[in-house]
């Protein structure tokens, strides 16, 4: 006997409750690594004094020895995320970014660090390639891009309070006697930020591992996977790509230059409040952390919304019509805090609507692989997209301007001009290919659809 549709409805109301759920769940996990990740962009200072190091070793220890595993292992690890079970990946992966998180606070050196770092990215190199394969199963087409800038409103939640309480932890465990606790006797502010910045990963480890059901695989789109084609394998995967190149190069390509302007700022900016205009180490914390948390997140919000908007009215290149506009807004921004004689009012505006801008991809950029991909071939499809973003935009964001202002300027000014070309000059770039090649991925969205 059918149920009736009433009882229908209801169960259906219930699934994308629990969805969404899920979706938070994840975005709390996402918040936690974009924490453990980011949190030393505010510790600059400290370090450098303990550990005589200069600015492009700092870069180093924000990109490269993250992304040196993060990238590397992101697409092995999704290839698992197609046949394996998600939700296990992901718990282990949290677990194990905790953990080395945990460990930068015992290190004592610059290689020790550097060492470390690459643990952390190798754990959080199992989360996303796994939680957009779980949330793109969970949710129908029509609300993914909200579902998506959801999850990733993790990286703005997570950078706003690295920054927001990354300052006060600092200054507040540096005066704390811990002396009566062994393991952490002894240690730098810095160092017990670290620590205490690990810890919440271990428990959010175990409650996704509890609660979260690992969903059955969906088929989101049907022009793009032959009948019958069950072929998972790599070679498989990189022959769809080169067969669909003109669709993935603006995703791949633009999305990894525009991360290279955001991950800078991200870097450099508590730097240049501290170095160029006298802030405190709070103090630009608070700064930084409120423009990412409530910019950046409405900046995700609205770019969900839009996008989602878009897609319904026909735009099926609307992934990329938002990069555009993301790029063009951040260059803009930058460009008129920096090369103009402005009040500190607006310039702290101006910061602002840069990560607003920013935020505007963060669902979006994602979800451009999911709604042309196959889905055999999903998570490694994204694990492509994450390598070509993080190895360019966590290695050169936070590398390219500590460079320049070791070899090229002077004075305190250095960081912040150095910072300023490259979120211009990437920003430009990555309109380029926006432009320019997304008439190729149309043609396959929307054949797609």
């Amino acid at each position: 006997m059918n149920k009736p549709i009433e009882n229908l409805d209801e169960q259906e109301s219930t699934s994308l409750a629990y969805a969404w759920i899920v979706v938070v769940l994840l975005m709390i996990a996402y918040t936690l690594s974009f924490l453990d990740r980011q949190i030393l962009s505010l510790l600059v200072t400290d370090i450098k004094l303990d550990l005589n190091v200069t600015d492009t070793q700092i870069g180093l220890l924000q990109g490269l020895a993250f992304t040196i595993f993060y990238t590397t292992l992101g697409i092995p690890i999704a290839r698992m995320a197609d046949y394996r079970n998600r939700r296990n990946l992901i718990s282990v992966g949290i677990m194990l970014w905790s953990a080395m998180t945990i460990l930068c606070g015992y290190t004592r050196n610059f290689v020790s660090l550097f060492l470390v770092r690459m643990g952390v990215g190798v754990g959080e190199a199992a989360l996303s390639p796994a939680a957009y394969s779980i949330i793109t199963d969970y949710f129908p087409r029509e609300h993914l891009s909200k579902a998506l800038s959801v999850y990733a409103m993790g990286v703005y939640i997570g950078g706003g309070i690295a920054f927001l309480l990354g300052g006060y932890l600092v200054g507040a465990l540096s005066t704390t006697d811990f002396s009566a606790i062994p393991i952490l006797s002894g240690l730098a502010g810095w160092q017990l930020a670290f620590i205490f910045a690990g810890l919440p990963g271990i428990f959010v480890a175990m409650i996704i591992f509890l609660f979260v059901r690992e969903p059955s695989r969906q088929l989101l789109q049907q022009a793009s996977v032959p009948d019958g084609d069950e072929d998972r394998s790599i070679r498989a995967a990189i022959k769809y790509l080169s067969d669909n190149r003109g669709a993935y190069l603006p995703i791949y390509a633009g999305f990894s230059v525009h991360a290279i302007a955001m991950m800078a700022v991200f870097s450099w900016l508590p730097t240049q409040l501290i170095r160029e205009f006298e802030f405190s180490v709070s103090e630009a914390g608070r700064l930084v952390g409120t423009c990412i948390l409530f910019a950046g997140c409405a900046g995700a919000i609205a770019g969900g919304l839009i996008c989602d908007r878009m897609l319904k009215a026909g735009r099926y290149d609307a992934p990329l019509i938002l990069g555009l506009i993301s790029a063009a807004g951040i260059s803009l921004s930058f460009l008129a805090a920096n090369f103009f004689d402005v009040p500190m009012w607006l310039w702290a505006s101006l910061a602002g609507s840069s990560f607003f801008f920013m935020g505007l991809i963060a669902g979006p950029a994602p979800a451009a692989i999911q709604f042309i991909a196959p889905q055999r071939f999903r998570a490694q499809l994204s694990a492509v997209f994450l390598f070509s973003v993080n190895f360019l935009g966590m290695t050169l964001g936070p590398l390219l301007p500590a460079m320049l202002s070791d070899s090229l300027f002077t004075g305190t000014g250095a960081i912040g001009q150095a910072l300023t070309y490259v979120v211009i000059a990437a920003g430009v770039v990555s309109m380029l290919i926006f432009a320019a090649f997304r008439t190729g991925y149309r043609k396959l969205a929307q054949a797609s659809a």
